[in-house]
Order: structure tokens, then sequence, then C-alpha cells
């Protein structure tokens, strides 16, 4: 059976390898971006989307509603990094590491599980980094803003 999922952070690394994946297997997927991306160059339906942004949020999942007509599983593989000492480190960049990585993801699933409800049905999948598990020589600041990540599988 067709579904129809969103990938957040599908436009490189991780998440673009799933959507593409998901794509060969026969699934319509939609592809949450912040970067604009040439539709000629890549395959997938691409949706806008600031993680960070409520707005932005709202708009991406009514624009695949419209589109789609449901949501049927959201994989969230959206994630930024800072690599560099703490103490160096600008305290709004630490901030906005965790608005990417955390509170929009927590967002964006806020938003997500009342449709989910309606449709009496829907997966959300969480992707983390292994810099959430272990201990890097050099300080990581991505590591805080990971770990939780897991724990919010539904």
């Amino acid at each position: 059976m067709q579904k129809v999922i969103l990938v957040t952070g599908g436009s490189s690394g991780i998440g673009k390898s799933i959507a593409s994946q998901l794509k060969l297997q026969g699934h319509r997927v939609f592809v949450a971006s912040r970067s604009v991306l040439d539709k000629n160059l890549y395959p997938l339906e691409v949706e806008p989307l600031d993680i960070t942004s409520d707005t932005a949020i709202e708009n991406c999942l009514s624009n695949i509603i419209k589109k789609a007509g449901r949501i049927d599983v959201v994989i969230n593989s959206v994630g930024i990094e800072s690599i560099g000492p703490v103490e160096e480190t600008p305290l709004p960049i630490i901030r906005h590491l965790f608005e990417v990585n955390l509170f929009g993801i927590i967002n964006l699933m806020q938003k997500v599980l009342p449709l989910f409800r309606k449709q009496q049905g829907g997966q959300i999948i969480n992707i983390s980094s292994i810099a959430g598990e272990v201990s890097l020589p050099d300080p990581f600041i991505q590591g805080p803003s990971l770990p939780w990540r897991p724990f919010l599988n539904l």
C-alpha cells in the first residue's frame, strides 16, 4: 500500500537517502527543506520548511494535505551541528541548535498528531545521531540536543 510520507531534512544526508529509497519502493514522498531545490534535479516533491517556524510547519502540512489528502508517516531527520569549544561558541548559536534539533521537532509533532488522530492512524519516526550517545574527543555541541529523540517515538 502506498503511503504518504514527509521527510524533514530530506535535502541531504540520511534524510535524502531515506526519501529516495521510499520513493523507489512506491511511496509518495514529500521532502521538507529550508533549501530551495532544483525540481529538475531532485525527483521528489519538495515543500519549504523552516522547522523553527510555526507558520512554516502549518503551511507545509497544509500543502501536503491539499496535494495528497493525508499524511501517513513523518520521518524527522532534520538536524544541525556546531563543532567547537563550548566556551567559544556564542549562546545564540547554541540556542538555535536546540530550536532546530529539539523544539522544532516537538513543534512539528504537536501539529501533526491531531491530524493522525483525525485519520485514526499515523507514524512518527525520529532519527537521531550517535553524537547524542557517545563522547567525542573535541567539544561537540550537537550532542546535548539529541539524546531525548528516541524517547519521543510514539
